[in-house]
């Protein structure tokens, strides 16, 4: 029987209203998701979401990159993802938005599993069941706000938190001081958002090794490369990147010849979907180091990477964005952490999302069909 082929697709970009920094010094950010549906010749619909942060509400990006990948993508096979990363990166479209590749190839990887009828996850490997989650808090403003916050993510099972915190070495150690008193049990871990310089970064580092926090990721410029080098040496704890920057195949197997990192980092839609988050996990496994995802984002989003984080032994927590239900629009399962802080494996085939398709209608403002 041939392979299906793809027919249609359906793309909305939905605004939820909201904006969100990561750091206290950076400008805030609208949150703009763009969902897909591919139908292929088979009748069987591949749906996927991924976010772009922008200054702007509505941004039609992502939905404009996938309109221009059209006339490569008509009459394709849903098997044809890898096939994709190498296509556009051979000169013929030059530059080219990696998030709608990354949309376009989570939704094939939903299609395929469908038809394989089993969830992704055990597709990709089926390594475990269940896996740690951890909330991934934007930076706010007070102390107290993240102490307020932080009890109530313990309060929906959570046993870690990872910080996106203030941006000013002595304000973030101050912080995590009184977190540790105030949560003496609880897994955290610190998101820097590349704001540090050298010796902010050493410092604050020292301190969470010293409140033994289990990672310290993104402490410096992505690029700085010798910096992450020195700070590793130093700091007795795990440190890794941010995980956007450096996002190739070939750039990332040069670092790992002599790492500058006690682990990796990436994440589906800076790394060309899922297919090129796979290779990068197989690669820094090949390098005896983990890879974590950023699953920060929309409920769609992080049931993506929690199928890539089931499929691959190499990666430790899921992260999912906190307050829940302020990323859960437009989905009707999603991912909640139980009483031992874990998430459980989708048992549906595919991808597993059940849409609340009302609620997406209510959101949309963007929308673009593209068949024939």
């Amino acid at each position: 029987m041939a392979e299906p082929t793809i027919e249609r697709i359906e793309l909305r970009v939905l605004d939820p209203h909201r904006s969100v920094r990561w750091t206290e010094r950076a400008n805030l950010c609208h949150v703009n998701t763009t969902l897909i549906t591919i139908t292929d010749s088979a009748g069987a619909v591949g749906v996927a979401g991924v976010e772009g942060f922008a200054y702007a509400a509505g941004d039609r990006t992502t939905l404009e990159s996938v309109r221009g990948m059209w006339p490569l993508l008509n009459g394709r096979s849903i098997d044809c993802g890898a096939h994709l990363m190498d296509e556009v990166r051979t000169g013929v479209v030059f530059p080219y938005v990696t998030n709608g590749l990354a949309l376009v190839d989570m939704a094939l990887w939903d299609l395929r599993a469908q038809h394989a009828g089993q969830p992704l996850w055990r597709l990709l490997g089926g390594h475990r069941d269940s896996v740690l989650a951890y909330a991934s808090l934007e930076s706010m403003p007070r102390i107290e706000d993240y102490v307020d916050i932080v009890g109530r993510a313990i309060d929906d099972g959570f046993t870690a938190v990872k910080l996106h915190a203030f941006g000013d070495a002595d304000q973030d150690i101050e912080l995590y001081a009184c977190l540790r008193e105030a949560y003496p049990d609880l897994t955290l871990m610190h998101d820097a958002e590349c704001v540090y310089s050298r010796e902010d970064a050493l410092k604050v580092g020292l301190a969470l090794a010293d409140m033994d926090c289990p990672w310290y990721e993104a402490p410096l410029p992505e690029l700085d490369l010798q910096g992450y080098h020195e700070l590793s040496r130093k700091v007795p704890i795990p440190i890794m990147p941010a995980g956007y920057a450096i996002g190739d195949y070939h750039q990332v197997a040069d670092a790992l010849l002599d790492p500058p990192w006690s682990a990796c980092r990436s994440e589906i839609a800076s790394t060309q979907g899922i297919t090129g988050l796979l290779r990068l996990m197989e690669l820094a496994d090949s390098a005896a180091l983990n890879l974590e995802p950023v699953t920060y984002g929309s409920a769609f989003y992080a049931m993506a990477g929690l199928h890539v984080i089931l499929g691959r032994p190499n990666a430790t927590y899921q992260e999912i964005a906190y307050p829940l239900v302020e990323w859960e629009y437009g989905v009707l399962n999603p991912m909640r952490p139980d009483t031992h802080g874990l998430v459980r494996a989708p048992s549906a085939a595919g991808l597993g999302l059940d849409l609340d398709w009302g609620a997406i209608a209510a959101l949309t403002a963007h929308t673009a069909t593209l068949a024939g």
